[in-house]
């Protein structure tokens, strides 16, 4: 099973109403849950470990993942893609049972809770990839057009972004709760937008001729990445921090926007990707400067090599207490790892079988 795992890991770094059957009869507690994707014999299915109680929850097969294959709310529920009724659909497990949210015959998928608890998804029911709201009991299509419209991201406040095609070219939609906003207003690509708590957009934009990253306050919009090479992936921290890949210097490196000043923080002619922000607004990126995969943190001062494993370490995701969960191959095949600041425990422990794309929930 590699082969689709390593097409998934392309993907991820390049860059889913009814209560049907309840996950093993039991209801989790609300300590931290971790989400990941499990390859089988014949199948791929999705799982969920309970830290406390040490549990795992089968929540049945999915399809090869892509983009966006599942997403926590703030009360720990989990929305996925399943194409367990033969195509793909949005359901979401709330610690008992599942319930098929999306009901129909096109497929559904790139799910993203609201913080007070909507639900969005990108669905292709009308012709084209449109977007739905789910509010609990029922749906309703905010972007109606005809064009393709999808990768739906919600900010603090409420507010929905998303990329429509409507225009010619993709561009980023706003959609209060009313109306709906070109917010982007530019004939060249602009998508993958990202909110930043204090409500700040970042995005990636090709108006200069390459993918770079840009920032909004709601009044100007700024080029954070201000260089002719390729930039993606930015991801903001807690204290309003944003974080990305250049290869500005021939290279994949990651950079920091301060709000002012850009930092290259991984400084090294080998690979690094995948930036991840700690709840106390630590860096953590994969390296692959020991000539293998690593994970390494920056606290605003070091560099330190986390995992220290001569197998390939990568794909880290922090919990709010500080626990790093990533995919290792150290004992042969690729599995779920938590590290709790002092030791590591293989916590998907499936010898011969795949495990990727870990994602925590915490209370």
């Amino acid at each position: 099973m590699k082969q689709p795992l390593a097409r998934l890991m392309l993907t991820l770094t390049a860059l889913f109403i009814l209560p049907i059957w309840s996950a093993v009869g039991q209801t989790p507690t609300r300590s931290p849950m971790l989400a990941y994707i499990h390859f089988g014999d014949t199948e791929i299915t999705l799982k969920v470990w309970e830290a406390e109680t040490n549990q795992t929850f089968d929540l049945g097969t999915i399809p090869e993942p892509g983009a966006v294959p599942f997403a926590w709310s703030a009360d720990g529920q989990l929305a996925f893609v399943s194409d367990r009724d033969g195509n793909q659909e949005i359901y979401v497990w709330d610690g008992e049972s599942l319930t098929n949210i999306s009901q129909h015959a096109a497929d559904d998928n790139w799910p993203a809770w609201s913080p007070d608890g909507r639900l969005a998804f990108t669905s292709e029911r009308d012709g084209e990839g449109e977007i739905y709201i789910w509010d609990g009991e029922t749906l309703t299509n905010i972007s109606q057009h005809t064009a393709h419209d999808g990768g739906a991201t919600w900010s603090a406040d409420g507010q929905l972004a998303f990329m429509s095609e409507r225009d010619g070219e993709f561009e980023i939609y706003l959609w209060d709760g009313e109306t709906l906003t070109n917010f982007t207003q530019n004939p060249a690509y602009d998508g993958m937008p990202i909110w930043g708590d204090d409500g700040r957009l970042a995005f990636s934009s090709q108006r200069d001729g390459n993918l770079e990253i840009y920032v909004s306050d709601g009044a100007s919009v700024t080029n954070v990445s201000q260089n002719d090479a390729f930039n993606d992936r930015p991801t903001w921290s807690a204290d309003g921090r944003l974080a990305f890949i250049s290869d500005t210097d021939g290279n994949s490196e990651i950079y920091l926007w301060d709000g002012d000043s850009l930092t290259n923080i991984s400084q090294h002619k080998a690979e690094d990707s995948s930036p991840r922000w700690s709840a106390d607004d630590r860096l953590t990126f994969t390296s692959e400067r020991d000539g293998n995969r690593e994970i390494y943190t920056w606290d605003g001062a070091a560099l330190t090599n986390l995992t220290q494993n001569p197998a390939n370490d990568f794909l880290p995701a922090w919990n709010a207490d500080g626990h790093l969960a990533f995919v290792s191959d150290r004992n042969g095949d690729y599995e779920i790892y938590v590290w709790d600041g002092t030791s590591f425990a293989n916590i998907s422990q499936s010898p011969d079988h795949q495990d990727s794309l870990p994602l925590w929930w915490s209370p």
